[in-house]
């Protein structure tokens, strides 16, 4: 599942987020050890904020705000995601 949200910065639908997460690790090829290899949605969360944590430490946002999803990715933060899916595709 690609999603449109990748390039723009912008989060999916608060109650989708976490199913969009999971989608896209799976889609890496990533897998579970156990169970039937579904990464659970619980990891997907904490992925999330744990990376969102990392990205705001860095000052890729425009500015700080306390309602997260008004937040836009900076010319800086364009660059690293853009830097990023390029050395990702290279794994692949």
């Amino acid at each position: 599942m690609e999603s449109p949200t990748l390039l723009t910065g912008d989060h999916p639908p608060y109650d989708l987020r976490d199913q969009v997460i999971q989608a896209a690790l799976h889609g890496g090829g990533l897998r579970a050890r156990a169970g039937n290899g579904e990464i659970p949605l619980s990891w997907a969360r904490d992925l999330y904020h744990d990376i969102s944590r990392s990205l705001h430490r860095l000052e890729l946002w425009e500015g700080p705000s306390w309602d997260r999803f008004e937040e836009k990715l900076s010319d800086a933060g364009t660059k690293f995601l853009l830097e990023v899916q390029s050395r990702w595709g290279d794994r692949q």
